[in-house]
């Protein structure tokens, strides 16, 4: 195991304070609810990383998802996660209508250790989440 999948390994938050610093579309928003509903989206999510495995919870859902290291370098990681979790909760129905949306994903954490204490973010499009580390796997 390479010092990025280490640095991976443990529980992670997402860090509403941070994503929103990040996310220009907010900033721009005057309308006081739309600027709380967006908000509101961040902060919930926790994930704890194994050596194979990606542990979610986002209020009362949860999921484990075998994941594996495409590559890294000293600050960050790539890696493909399986969907084999979701395609059993969803059914052969959905699977075979719709196979698009069972592929593996792949995503690029990037590490940064600021004010110490460790953050990794991923990039989502048009912005980053940002995520706390809370504790060691």
């Amino acid at each position: 195991m390479n010092s990025a999948q280490k640095q991976l390994l443990g529980v992670w938050r997402s860090d509403k304070r941070k994503t929103l610093q990040t996310l220009h579309r907010y900033h721009c928003l005057s309308d006081g609810k739309k600027k709380r509903t967006i908000g509101g989206l961040f902060g919930k999510l926790q994930v704890r990383y194994t050596g194979k495995y990606v542990y979610g919870k986002l209020r009362d859902y949860k999921y484990r998802e075998r994941y594996d290291v495409v590559a890294e370098n000293e600050n960050s990681i790539v890696v493909r996660v399986y969907r084999d979790s979701f395609k059993k909760r969803m059914g052969k129905g959905w699977v075979k209508s719709v196979p698009e949306l069972f592929e593996p994903d792949l995503y690029h954490f990037n590490f940064e250790q600021q004010r110490g204490r460790q953050y990794y973010w991923i990039g989502q499009g048009k912005f980053c989440e940002w995520f706390q580390k809370q504790q060691q796997s």
